[in-house]
């Protein structure tokens, strides 16, 4: 367990932290609740489709296209959910997401996730950590960043849909990636002020708990 005080610490240390990196780290494997089709598959959150070789979190997503998002069968949005899988358990610092972007599709849009909850599991199926009603800002094409603090043992991640920006039907994501704690400098990820995702103790945000 990681106390308020020690995650606090960590992430006013990796803050000043002096400069190197480490590339993202990206799932192996996932389980959706659904996928439109073929075409849409959870995969392509964990692919790299839409970014270049190598990306960060400052590189911007292709638009909306066949191949390069994840969009669920078109059920009320609310139920639907993906899981993100390690093969080997991680420590890891922060997360990386890249919106739908249903913006850009004529006379349908609104899918995009606008609020989320995260769960962090361990290898039993144990809940490391849990942050609740998580804020997405819509429609950006680059990385939105969100933690501050490592998080050890981690093999899977689940990302729950709690609201979407208008649409009552479908949702989704574009890309999902994470940086790792064995990374030195995080100065150049920015931590976005509406959603510290693994700071415990600041707005009641985060709460830990154990999967009953």
């Amino acid at each position: 367990m990681f106390s308020t005080a020690r995650l606090l610490a960590a992430a006013a240390i990796a803050t000043a932290a002096a400069p190197a990196s480490a590339a993202l780290l990206q799932p192996d494997t996932y389980d959706a609740s659904s996928e439109f089709s073929s075409n849409y598959l959870g995969q392509f959150t964990i692919d790299g489709s839409g970014l270049p070789v190598d990306f960060t979190h400052a590189d911007a997503h292709d638009d909306y296209s066949v191949g390069n998002h994840w969009t669920t069968d078109g059920t009320a949005p609310t139920d639907e959910w993906i899981r993100w899988y390690f093969s080997n358990p991680v420590e890891l610092f922060n997360m990386v997401l890249w919106t739908h972007r249903s913006n850009i599709i004529s006379n349908n849009a609104g899918y995009e996730p606008v609020l989320f909850d995260l769960t962090f599991f361990d290898a039993a199926d144990n809940v490391l950590l849990f942050s609740d009603d998580v804020a997405l800002a819509p429609n950006v094409a680059t990385g939105q960043v969100f933690g501050g603090a490592p998080i050890a043992n981690v093999s899977s991640v689940l990302f729950e849909v709690e609201a979407t920006e208008f649409s009552t039907n479908y949702t989704g994501l574009a890309e999902v990636a994470f940086n790792d704690a064995t990374a030195t400098d995080f100065s150049d990820v920015p931590l976005p002020a509406a959603a510290p995702l693994l700071l415990l103790g600041l707005g009641g945000l985060a709460v830990l708990r154990r999967r009953g």
